[in-house]
Protein backbone atom coordinates (compact mmCIF):
# COMPACT_ATOMS: atom_id res chain seq x y z
CA UNK A 1 0.00 0.00 0.00
CA UNK A 2 1.33 3.44 -0.86
CA UNK A 3 1.29 6.14 1.77
CA UNK A 4 -1.36 8.81 1.43
CA UNK A 5 0.08 12.14 0.34
CA UNK A 6 -0.33 15.08 2.74
CA UNK A 7 -2.50 16.91 0.18
CA UNK A 8 -4.74 13.89 -0.35
CA UNK A 9 -4.97 13.29 3.41
CA UNK A 10 -5.93 16.95 4.00
CA UNK A 11 -8.62 16.69 1.35
CA UNK A 12 -10.04 13.39 2.64
CA UNK A 13 -10.07 14.41 6.30
CA UNK A 14 -11.15 17.97 5.56
CA UNK A 15 -14.15 16.63 3.67
CA UNK A 16 -14.89 14.16 6.46
CA UNK A 17 -14.73 16.92 9.08
CA UNK A 18 -17.15 19.05 7.08
CA UNK A 19 -19.52 16.06 6.90
CA UNK A 20 -19.11 15.59 10.65
CA UNK A 21 -19.86 19.21 11.39
CA UNK A 22 -22.86 19.37 9.07
CA UNK A 23 -24.30 15.96 9.75
CA UNK A 24 -23.61 15.19 13.41
CA UNK A 25 -26.90 16.44 14.80
CA UNK A 26 -29.01 14.86 12.05
CA UNK A 27 -27.14 11.56 12.10
CA UNK A 28 -27.35 11.23 15.87
CA UNK A 29 -31.11 11.69 15.62
CA UNK A 30 -31.37 8.90 12.98
CA UNK A 31 -29.00 6.27 14.35
CA UNK A 32 -28.28 4.93 17.82
CA UNK A 33 -25.83 7.20 19.59
CA UNK A 34 -22.76 5.01 19.96
CA UNK A 35 -21.38 7.16 22.81
CA UNK A 36 -20.46 6.44 26.41
CA UNK A 37 -18.46 7.89 29.27
CA UNK A 38 -15.51 5.84 30.55
CA UNK A 39 -15.80 4.64 34.18
CA UNK A 40 -13.10 7.07 35.35
CA UNK A 41 -15.04 9.99 33.82
CA UNK A 42 -12.02 11.12 31.76
CA UNK A 43 -13.13 10.14 28.23
CA UNK A 44 -16.25 10.16 26.12
CA UNK A 45 -15.91 7.24 23.71
CA UNK A 46 -17.75 7.68 20.42
CA UNK A 47 -18.31 5.26 17.54
CA UNK A 48 -20.64 6.66 14.88
CA UNK A 49 -21.21 6.49 11.16
CA UNK A 50 -20.94 9.90 9.47
CA UNK A 51 -21.40 10.00 5.72
CA UNK A 52 -19.26 7.20 4.24
CA UNK A 53 -17.05 6.85 7.33
CA UNK A 54 -17.06 5.23 10.76
CA UNK A 55 -15.72 7.59 13.43
CA UNK A 56 -14.16 5.94 16.48
CA UNK A 57 -12.92 8.82 18.62
CA UNK A 58 -12.38 9.79 22.24
CA UNK A 59 -13.06 13.20 23.79
CA UNK A 60 -10.28 13.35 26.41
CA UNK A 61 -10.27 15.31 29.69
CA UNK A 62 -7.58 16.54 32.07
CA UNK A 63 -8.63 16.65 35.73
CA UNK A 64 -7.71 19.84 37.63
CA UNK A 65 -6.95 19.23 41.29
CA UNK A 66 -7.67 21.42 44.32
CA UNK A 67 -5.01 22.02 46.99
CA UNK A 68 -6.47 19.16 49.06
CA UNK A 69 -5.96 16.70 46.17
CA UNK A 70 -9.61 16.40 45.12
CA UNK A 71 -10.64 16.96 41.53
CA UNK A 72 -12.28 20.37 41.27
CA UNK A 73 -12.85 20.56 37.51
CA UNK A 74 -12.18 18.93 34.16
CA UNK A 75 -10.71 20.57 31.07
CA UNK A 76 -11.16 19.15 27.59
CA UNK A 77 -7.72 18.26 26.30
CA UNK A 78 -8.30 16.70 22.88
CA UNK A 79 -10.31 14.54 20.54
CA UNK A 80 -8.37 11.61 19.12
CA UNK A 81 -9.14 8.44 17.25
CA UNK A 82 -9.72 6.85 13.88
CA UNK A 83 -11.87 7.44 10.85
CA UNK A 84 -12.52 4.28 8.82
CA UNK A 85 -14.06 4.25 5.33
CA UNK A 86 -17.20 2.09 5.48
CA UNK A 87 -16.30 0.48 2.16
CA UNK A 88 -12.90 -0.71 3.49
CA UNK A 89 -9.48 0.80 3.24
CA UNK A 90 -6.91 2.18 5.62
CA UNK A 91 -7.94 4.28 8.62
CA UNK A 92 -7.09 7.91 9.07
CA UNK A 93 -5.74 8.83 12.50
CA UNK A 94 -7.08 12.08 13.88
CA UNK A 95 -5.97 14.40 16.68
CA UNK A 96 -7.86 17.61 17.45
CA UNK A 97 -7.61 20.27 20.16
CA UNK A 98 -10.21 22.85 21.11
CA UNK A 99 -9.35 26.36 20.00
CA UNK A 100 -9.12 29.21 22.52
CA UNK A 101 -12.51 30.54 21.35
CA UNK A 102 -14.31 27.16 21.51
CA UNK A 103 -17.63 27.46 23.35
CA UNK A 104 -18.51 23.77 23.65
CA UNK A 105 -20.01 22.78 26.99
CA UNK A 106 -20.95 19.18 27.74
CA UNK A 107 -23.80 20.32 29.96
CA UNK A 108 -25.32 22.03 26.89
CA UNK A 109 -25.82 19.56 23.99
CA UNK A 110 -26.77 22.51 21.75
CA UNK A 111 -23.34 24.15 22.17
CA UNK A 112 -20.51 23.73 19.67
CA UNK A 113 -16.84 22.86 19.98
CA UNK A 114 -14.37 24.55 17.66
CA UNK A 115 -11.52 22.13 16.94
CA UNK A 116 -8.17 22.42 15.18
CA UNK A 117 -7.15 19.04 13.77
CA UNK A 118 -4.23 17.13 12.30
CA UNK A 119 -4.41 13.72 10.62
CA UNK A 120 -2.14 10.93 9.44
CA UNK A 121 -2.39 7.66 7.60
CA UNK A 122 -1.11 4.35 9.01
CA UNK A 123 2.47 4.57 10.28
CA UNK A 124 5.09 2.77 8.17
CA UNK A 125 8.13 3.57 10.34
CA UNK A 126 8.44 4.18 14.10
CA UNK A 127 5.76 5.60 16.36
CA UNK A 128 7.87 8.60 17.36
CA UNK A 129 8.85 9.35 13.74
CA UNK A 130 5.25 9.23 12.57
CA UNK A 131 4.01 11.38 15.47
CA UNK A 132 6.62 14.01 14.64
CA UNK A 133 6.53 13.89 10.83
CA UNK A 134 3.38 12.33 9.42
CA UNK A 135 0.52 14.42 10.85
CA UNK A 136 -0.72 17.22 8.61
CA UNK A 137 -3.23 19.97 9.26
CA UNK A 138 -6.74 19.23 8.05
CA UNK A 139 -7.21 22.87 7.11
CA UNK A 140 -9.75 25.22 8.64
CA UNK A 141 -11.04 24.81 12.18
CA UNK A 142 -14.17 22.68 12.38
CA UNK A 143 -17.37 23.26 14.36
CA UNK A 144 -18.62 20.04 16.01
CA UNK A 145 -21.94 19.95 17.86
CA UNK A 146 -21.50 18.89 21.48
CA UNK A 147 -24.34 16.41 20.92
CA UNK A 148 -21.99 14.35 18.70
CA UNK A 149 -20.00 13.32 21.79
CA UNK A 150 -22.95 12.63 24.10
CA UNK A 151 -25.36 9.70 24.50
CA UNK A 152 -28.96 10.50 23.46
CA UNK A 153 -29.93 11.78 26.92
CA UNK A 154 -26.79 13.87 27.48
CA UNK A 155 -24.88 13.91 30.76
CA UNK A 156 -27.73 12.92 33.02
CA UNK A 157 -28.89 14.64 36.18
CA UNK A 158 -26.50 13.08 38.69
CA UNK A 159 -22.88 13.27 37.48
CA UNK A 160 -20.20 11.51 39.50
CA UNK A 161 -18.67 13.73 42.22
CA UNK A 162 -16.61 16.60 40.82
CA UNK A 163 -17.19 15.62 37.17
CA UNK A 164 -17.63 18.47 34.67
CA UNK A 165 -17.79 21.32 37.15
Amino acid sequence: MTPTSPTSLRSIVGSALVLLALGAAAASAQAPSGSTLSPDGLNFLVSKDQGNDRWAVSLNFIPRFAADGTIESYEIRSVSGNVFPLDGGAPTFLFCEPTADSTGDLSDPNSTYTLRCVAAGPCATTAFECAQQEYVSTGDDVQVPTSFFLPPEGLGVTPPPNVFQ
